[in-house]
């Protein structure tokens, strides 16, 4: 049957579109894994630059399709990757044994977990951290991230700079993408805006999804992306018990500054 609807769901590419994630945002992981490993090579380098123990397993929170810890498992470490988005974990899984990874993967809520092992570090990648559009939310997040980690162990947290990025000019309230696959096509409309009073922006994504030519479906889901500035996120961090160690230019791996359009967090479980 051909819907021409419109369809409200909530985070539609993280469940229904989920095999269409990667085309649409990780499109270098379509083409090849350097990408991955590029971003892994930067995790590595904090590991061994930043951390007062050594790295021998990560927690990688907010796992989406796992992309990250089934590259560190094939590093060495011993990897274990989470996400709430169930789709995303099939995902995962499947990537699991078609590589063959010592990667484990479950469904799992950031700001409500607690496990019976702890870790050398805890990533937590892609701006899933950004989900928690409150500092409740990220309070909750972060001292559960706190209660995985051994004493001395690592917190990588990689957030966007959307303010940095308006004041430079550089912000698109509005961005289109599309990607094919398996006869296929969609085609994502983001409309975003700052709410500045809350601290947030929000979203409003569409998604055309077509075949042979027709539309299939249109699904529409509003979302809100915490703006956490460094300033905003240190008494979080000091609240839940770590000791901010460095703020990284996700690009250059140089310290960050106002200008930097991607921060890599780091901390330490104090």
């Amino acid at each position: 049957m051909i819907l021409t609807e419109t369809h409200m769901a909530k985070d539609v590419l993280y469940g229904e579109l989920a095999e269409f994630y990667e085309p649409l945002y990780r499109k270098n992981l379509c083409e090849s894994e350097d990408s991955i490993g590029d971003e892994c090579d930067a995790l590595e380098k904090i590991f061994n630059g930043y951390s007062s123990r050594k790295v021998k397993s990560v927690l990688d929170v907010g796992c989406g399709t796992g992309i990250h810890s089934i590259e560190l498992a094939r590093r060495g470490y011993s990897a274990v990757g989470f996400d709430y988005a169930p789709k995303m974990v099939d995902v995962a899984k499947r990537r699991v044994a078609e590589k063959k990874s010592r990667a484990e993967f479950f469904v799992g809520d950031m700001r409500d977990f607690s496990l019976g092992t702890k870790f050398d570090a805890v990533i937590c990648m892609t701006n899933a951290f950004l989900c928690n559009s409150t500092d409740e939310e990220a309070e909750k997040a972060l001292g559960c991230m706190a209660g995985a980690l051994k004493s001395g162990g690592t917190l990588v947290l990689e957030v966007s700079n959307y303010l940095g990025q308006a004041a430079q000019g550089d912000f698109q309230p509005v961005t289109i993408d599309r990607t094919e696959k398996d006869g296929f096509e969609v085609v994502e409309i983001s409309e975003n805006e700052f709410d500045l009073p809350s601290g947030v922006l929000r979203e409003k994504n569409t998604y055309f999804v077509s075949r042979g030519g027709k539309l299939f479906k249109k699904l529409q889901t509003d979302g809100a992306l915490g703006l956490f500035t460094i300033k905003r996120a240190q008494p979080l961090l000091d609240k839940a018990g770590f000791r901010l160690v460095e703020v990284i230019d996700a690009e250059t791996m140089e310290r960050a500054g106002p200008d930097s359009y991607e921060y890599l967090v780091v901390a330490e479980k104090a």
